[in-house]
Order: structure tokens, then sequence, then C-alpha cells
């Protein structure tokens, strides 16, 4: 048996429920479910899922939190529709630390290039210099 889609959403938070339909659209392990199935993924009542996906109701913050981790979205997003649709990734905190331990080695390696590019600079205005010399003393002879 085919699965019904459900109509248009009419409720007074229309604009939710597209994001919440879209969101479930996009995410992998939901697209094509049912009522039931988004109710049992999301562990609330199908008449919760009919009432988001019309636009009748809002989820409260406990339930919009869960699902918009669930799909990958963030709460904000799915709720006004402002801000980044996805979250940004986070660096785990030992990931971060290993970047901070390293930072006197690149600032090593930074004043390193520094010093290579001072002295590639002062070279090639001494070879620009000679060279002007050498064109006026052709001139000159």
């Amino acid at each position: 048996m085919a699965r019904k889609r459900p109509g248009p959403p009419t409720g007074i938070h229309r604009d939710f429920a597209l994001r919440f339909r879209e969101a479930c659209e996009q995410a992998p392990q939901y697209v094509g479910e049912t009522q039931e199935e988004l109710s049992r993924a999301f562990a609330v009542s199908t008449t919760a899922i009919f009432h988001w996906r019309n636009g009748d109701k809002l989820p409260d913050m406990d339930n919009a939190v869960y699902i918009a981790n669930k799909l990958g979205v963030c709460v904000e997003w799915l709720l006004t529709g402002r801000g980044s649709r996805y979250p940004i990734p986070s660096m785990p905190f030992l990931e971060i630390a290993r970047v901070f331990e390293q930072v006197p080695e690149l600032l090593d390696i930074m004043a390193n290039f520094t010093k290579s590019m001072e002295n590639a600079l002062k070279l090639n205005r001494e070879a620009k210099a000679a060279r002007e010399a050498i064109r006026e003393k052709a001139k000159a002879a």
C-alpha cells in the first residue's frame, strides 16, 4: 500500500511545519517515514507528529532540542528559521588542547618564515641595485 503524503501545512505555525518536514525529508534515516515511525523515532505521540507536520502546534523546548539533534539541524533554525540550518561542528576539548600545545612551535615556524622572507626581500633589493649599477656603468661606457 502506498504511503500517503501529508497535505500542505495549514496551521498558524506553517513555517515551522515546512522546516520540520524539510529536515525529516533530508535526514536519510527519516525519509519516507510515516507518522507512526516518526512518533517512535522522536518518542512522542502520533498526534504530536500530526500537529507539528500540519503547523497546528510547536513542540515544547525539550522535544524541539531532541528532534533538532536527531535531525542534525540547529534548534533555532527549526523553530524560527533564523541562524544556521546546520550546527557548527565542535572540536573535542582534547583536540583543542593539542592545537594550543603546538602554538609555540607554530610561532617559531612563522618567525623563521618571516626572517626568511625579510632576507629574500633584502637580497632582491640588493640584486636590483646591482643590476641598476651595472646598467648605469654600461650607459656611461
